[in-house]
């Protein structure tokens, strides 16, 4: 895809916006819809799409209404094989999604909360000045970690 074809799609996803006045675009996985009549399917959930002229699904009918039929709901449970596939299919996705996700709370345990305190014990024994040129001693280790981590990068992120 181009930059010309680029523009054309984000010009195409603004007018949808403002002809269809929506902020968001539903989609679902192809394959696993069932058609109702000519003009609806729906999907596992039974949540039904009416297809605009151009073939585009579009909510239309939700399965819950009420509050108690939001209690019976029962999703439906993959097969063994779907899970299996998705997890391949995925699997470059979700684990540096849960890495990062997971290196931003331990940043946050660790840095964020801990390093005030650490540097206000650090102050009050040995005074701002000194407490402070600590943070570079950290920053070089953090440096070396990262680069270590480096070398594993590729071979983490395809298998």
């Amino acid at each position: 895809m181009n930059d010309n074809d680029k523009l054309k799609l984000v010009d195409t996803l603004f007018m949808i916006h403002e002809n269809f006045d929506i902020d968001g675009i539903t989609t679902f996985e192809i394959g696993h819809e069932t058609r109702v009549d000519d003009l609806h399917i729906k999907d596992e959930f039974n949540v039904i799409y009416k297809l605009s002229e151009y073939g585009i699904p579009v909510p239309v009918g939700h399965p819950i209404k009420t509050f108690d039929e939001l209690k019976a709901f029962k999703p439906p449970v993959p097969g063994l094989a779907d899970v299996w596939m998705k997890k391949k299919e995925n699997a470059r996705l979700l684990f540096p999604a849960g890495s990062l996700s997971f290196n931003i709370i331990i940043q946050h345990l660790l840095g964020s909360s801990l390093a005030p305190i650490v540097i206000g014990r650090l102050s009050d024994t040995y005074g701002l000045d000194k407490a402070l040129t600590i943070l570079p001693v950290f920053a070089f280790i953090a440096g070396i970690l990262l680069f270590m981590g480096s070398f594993y990068y590729k071979k983490d992120i395809y298998h």
